[in-house]
């Protein structure tokens, strides 16, 4: 870090101490010497400039409300967090979101011609899934996504996306393996 990035540091500091008892000036100063980058920083992780108009509000709403919270240290890497995951977290809700309820079913269109009873079966068996590999399968069988949007939308690298899909896939099999054997010793 060069020494004038150590000098806006320790004035941010500063400045920012000056908040935490109650100083109004100080707080104006603070927002206008962390607007232009945190408003920078959201729309480079948001790349829609009305969200990161939003997660940069939200970002200096959390920042003043939990001013008292805050233990000297780095106060721009303190703020810069608080966006970061601010801003994941709108990338989050407006993801592709397949959550499965209760009353999930699997049409018979899209069961692929199984009876009714193995599609019951297919659907307690994905629901019995860990959450990452059921959110996987749904996106990928139901969803019809592809492994690079599910990767984009999940906020995970294509690689994990194929492992998790493998994984599911093993998991599935032996679910299914036992199920299926459990009921051909009833019969």
């Amino acid at each position: 870090m060069d020494t004038v990035n150590i000098g806006k540091n320790h004035e941010l500091e500063l400045l920012f101490q000056k908040i935490v008892r109650g100083d109004r000036q100080a707080f104006d100063e603070f927002y206008d010497a962390i607007k232009k980058p945190l408003f920078a920083y959201c729309l480079a992780i948001l790349q829609d400039e009305e969200e990161a108009r939003d997660a940069f509000h939200t970002t200096v709403l959390k920042v003043y409300e939990a001013r008292q919270s805050y233990r000297e240290g780095n106060v721009h890497a303190w703020i810069f967090a608080i966006a970061r995951n601010t801003s994941r977290s709108a990338v989050r809700r407006r993801r592709y979101s397949v959550t499965m309820a209760d009353d999930f079913e699997v049409t018979a269109e899209e069961s692929v011609g199984l009876a009714a009873d193995e599609t019951e079966i297919v659907q307690q068996a994905i629901r019995k899934l860990p959450e990452e590999f059921r959110q996987v399968v749904l996106l990928k069988y139901f969803g019809e996504l592809s492994v690079e949007t599910i990767a984009q939308s999940e906020g995970i690298s294509v690689d994990l996306v194929k492992t998790r899909l493998f994984r599911a896939r093993k998991r599935l099999a032996e679910i299914l393996g036992t199920t299926f054997e459990s009921q051909n010793e009833r019969t």
